[in-house]
């Protein structure tokens, strides 16, 4: 049975120990030695021997895992918009903990991701987050999951290869849109991986199927490779614009994968249609404005969101 305020928790949770881990690790990064001036072997002595890093790797690590119990439980469009709640965490732990002023546009931002957030939490429909197995399968055998999917990797490949053919040009933007469409993917995927949970003993069905290793090869793909294209981005352009594009592209991916392939908004009358897209441009609003602190953090050596 989906249970939208725990999916809701659960998620939020993930992304408050992302968030938190984060932030550790950018306090932690301040106080090393930098990183050019150090052997290999030293900095990875020193960051080992960190216990505040350290506690912000296994946070951010852990949170992966956690994310993956809410996505069963919520619509792939609600589970992606998230995405947003963690930036605003993250501003908030960067003020009380690091003691980093907060702007007014960022308080607006705040303010806009939140009420997406809730806005397209009371418009859920009760049954979107809840997709056995077998449904699963029916989803990806149609045309329109499989031309999203690969609409997705295609962008991925056209970025990073416009960008290598041009010496690297503007390779801030190239990788900062392939790690968003391959967060997309990772997204969906790793819904399609947890439906292999959702019924009884279908875990085993699910393991003696072809479609379930397809499954967790895309879910790998994609969250790996957000995680290496973030790096290559980080070190050929700007954080703040790599960062920005990831989360906003992530996010609109995921949205639209979870409309596209699952149909979470069929059926609705146009009102509350108008309402979710409402909802959503104000998370990206708010993503968008956020995002600026995420880009400075992640120079500092802070990790991306694998989800």
């Amino acid at each position: 049975m989906v249970n939208l305020p725990l999916g809701l928790f659960i998620g939020i949770l993930a992304g408050a120990m992302f968030s938190i881990g984060t932030v550790l690790q950018k306090k932690a990064a301040a106080v090393l030695p930098k990183i050019e001036s150090q052997t290999g072997k030293q900095n990875i002595k020193n960051f080992l021997s960190n216990k505040t890093w350290l506690m912000g790797v296994i946070l951010t690590t852990a949170q992966w895992y956690i994310a993956l119990l809410a996505i069963p439980l919520l619509p792939l469009s609600l589970f992606s918009s998230l995405m947003g709640v963690n930036l605003a965490i993250l501003v908030v732990l960067s003020y009380f903990y690091l003691k980093e002023p907060v702007k007014r546009m960022e308080l607006i931002g705040i303010a806009a991701i939140i009420t997406g957030v809730v806005v397209l939490g009371l418009t859920a429909q009760k049954r979107a987050g809840k997709i056995t197995f077998t449904e699963m399968i029916a989803y990806f055998n149609k045309p329109r999951a499989v031309f999203y999917t690969l609409l997705l990797i295609v962008s991925v490949v056209v970025a990073i290869v416009y960008s290598r053919t041009k010496g690297y040009a503007h390779g801030d933007i190239a990788f900062g849109l392939a790690a968003g469409f391959l967060l997309a993917i990772g997204q969906i995927y790793s819904k399609a991986f947890m439906s292999g949970f959702n019924e009884g003993q279908s875990l085993f069905i699910a393991a003696t199927t072809f479609m379930w290793w397809i499954f967790i090869l895309l879910l790998a793909i994609g969250n790996m490779g957000n995680m290496v294209t973030m790096q290559f981005g980080l070190q050929k352009g700007k954080a703040v614009v790599v960062a920005t594009l990831a989360q906003v592209t992530g996010l609109v991916g995921g949205v639209l994968g979870g409309v596209i392939i699952f149909n979470e908004w069929g059926g609705l009358v146009p009102e509350i249609v108008g309402l979710k897209i409402g909802a959503v441009t104000a998370i990206l609003a708010g993503v968008m404005i956020l995002s600026r602190r995420t880009g400075q953090l992640k120079a500092c050596g802070a990790p991306s969101n694998p989800i």
